[in-house]
């Protein structure tokens, strides 16, 4: 359980966007990441990938593949 600091408020719970806001927004873009920060979620849980000429890339993959 995470502990009190004097200066902040224990929040009950963590919101994390799934993909940014993947249910507002195209999942791992930029405007769903820009949307999470304005509606103040707490993370956000992204797909990152490493092309075959070790790139990072953020986009949704399934299963070892890009889709």
């Amino acid at each position: 359980m995470p502990t009190q600091n004097k200066d902040k408020k224990l929040k009950p719970f963590i919101i994390e966007g799934h993909r940014g806001t993947g249910l507002f927004e195209a999942h791992n873009s930029l405007s769903s990441f820009e949307r999470a920060i304005k509606m103040g979620l707490d993370y956000v849980e992204l797909d990152t990938w490493l092309t075959a000429d070790g790139v990072v890339i953020v986009i949704h993959g399934v299963e070892g593949k890009v889709k």
